[in-house]
């Protein structure tokens, strides 16, 4: 506590030098995030968006602090805002994509996440978070399609097989003219995952089907 008060002690002294300099009043806010001083921090924030109203990287620090203070009515247009500014930038894009997920706007989040699978083709994650946009949309055959993609980058990552396996149940849960096969394949992918490597969500997700009758014990 002694520590924290120090530094917000010290973050006040910089004031008059963070009036006029962007990127100190960003860094200011951000420290301010860090040690809790959330109200300090949306003041240290709109200072930084208000000396350089057109700076991608001080309107996602205002966005980010907003959405700390509960306050998300203009997070999204902040976000698109930044995303405008730097198009070639995935920084915005990815805060603008889980933004809109964690407010049910999936299909704009996948018009978000494909873009960034466009400016980077050969990242294997971001093929698998337009997989878990479009599992949450229910798509399952288009998700299986974006987890091949990160399958094909990362063979064998955790993250893609239990995945996988999971939209399998999920879809066999809806499906039930098609569960048994379903999670009997849902059961062989996690079976040979967590052979090859044991992730606690691959255990996991092993003893749901097999909970729900995926193939023969």
């Amino acid at each position: 506590a002694g520590d924290a008060a120090g530094a917000l002690a010290a973050l006040r002294a910089l004031d008059a030098a963070a009036a006029g300099s962007c990127d100190l009043s960003e860094r200011l806010a951000n420290l301010a995030r860090r040690l809790g001083a959330v109200d300090l921090a949306w003041r240290y924030a709109r200072q930084a968006a208000r000396i350089q109203p057109r700076s991608a990287a001080a309107l996602l620090q205002l966005a980010a602090v907003e959405r700390d203070l509960d306050e998300t009515a203009a997070v999204a247009g902040r976000l698109r805002q930044a995303r405008d500014l730097a198009p070639d930038s995935a920084e915005p894009r990815l805060a603008l994509a889980a933004f809109l997920e964690s407010e049910s706007h999936f299909a704009e989040a996948e018009a978000e996440r494909r873009a960034l699978v466009a400016l980077q083709p050969d990242n294997p994650a971001g093929w698998g978070l337009l997989a878990t946009n479009l599992h949450l949309q229910e798509r399952w055959d288009d998700a299986r399609a974006a987890l091949d993609g990160a399958e094909r980058l990362a063979p064998g990552n955790p993250a893609v097989w239990t995945l996988r396996a999971q939209i399998d149940l999920d879809e066999a849960a809806r499906a039930p003219e098609r569960a048994a096969e379903l999670r009997a394949r849902a059961r062989r992918t996690l079976e040979e995952g967590v052979r090859a490597a044991p992730v606690p969500a691959g255990w996991f997700l092993l003893g749901r089907a097999c909970e729900e009758g995926g193939g023969d014990d």
